[in-house]
């Protein structure tokens, strides 16, 4: 179908991969920070349980990078195929009626309910190629003109890496309950201060836009959009 290639995918058991993953017609699904929690903790959920050690995510509005150590004997088709699985089951409940029909339009021919069917992969084989990714996943909110400073974009690992920087290159990000938690409770007050270094963002109230999801990517949560259903921990495998 024009507008979804179907790429070749690189990576075997324990290398370290690049992943690229996007939503069916480039739909802005994560421009609603409740969803943009759903997909983060989503993530982080899954590479704890398949031991996919990780190393860097960002989830933009419309797409998903992320770098990670491949669970051993898995090769990237098998993880990605993962992934989305199990977030398009915690995702679809959440989604807006008629953002899910624009969804659906764009997937009825290819079977699919969120994700395109083909995603981007390639091994990371040297200390500058992965730097430069890492840099290259962390950077993206800024080059989108979303934020100013990566530390500032809630939904990547930038300000977990800065806290953890030494040690995390060996066995990747210390991935916890924690963690997952702050994606999926209501994100309040005492979380924005922990996560963001104080001052740098304005904390503001504002409403739907109308489309199915709150005005992009502003650090604003009223009550539909912290009314978080999916699971608090990584005790749910009925997903799996």
């Amino acid at each position: 179908m024009p507008g979804y290639k179907h790429f070749k995918n690189f990576g075997e058991g324990e290398q370290v991969v690049f992943f690229t993953t996007t939503i069916l017609g480039f739909e802005r699904v994560f421009a609603c920070p409740k969803l943009a929690g759903i997909m983060a903790a989503s993530l982080l959920d899954d590479c704890r349980h398949y031991e996919a050690a990780l190393y860097a995510f960002v989830v933009m509005q419309h797409h998903v990078h992320l770098m990670c150590r491949l669970p051993i004997g898995r090769d990237s088709s098998w993880f990605m195929n993962r992934i989305k699985s199990n977030s398009a089951k915690r995702l679809l409940p959440h989604i807006a009626p008629e953002m899910r029909k624009r969804i659906e339009s764009h997937g009825i021919q290819l079977g699919r309910a969120l994700w395109q069917l083909s995603f981007r992969s390639f091994p990371i084989t040297t200390d500058e190629g992965f730097f430069q990714k890492l840099e290259y996943i962390h950077s993206n909110p800024v080059r989108a003109k979303l934020v100013s400073d990566q530390r500032d974009f809630i939904w990547s690992s930038a300000n977990a890496l800065e806290a953890e920087i030494g040690h995390a290159w060996e066995s990747g990000l210390n991935v916890d309950d924690a963690w997952i938690a702050r994606y999926c409770d209501p994100i309040d007050l005492a979380f924005r201060k922990a996560v963001l270094n104080p001052g740098r963002i304005e904390i503001v109230d504002s409403a739907s836009n109308g489309h199915g999801y709150e005005d992009a990517y502003t650090i604003s949560l009223p009550q539909s959009a912290t009314d978080c259903s999916v699971p608090q921990s990584a005790t749910d495998r009925g997903i799996r």
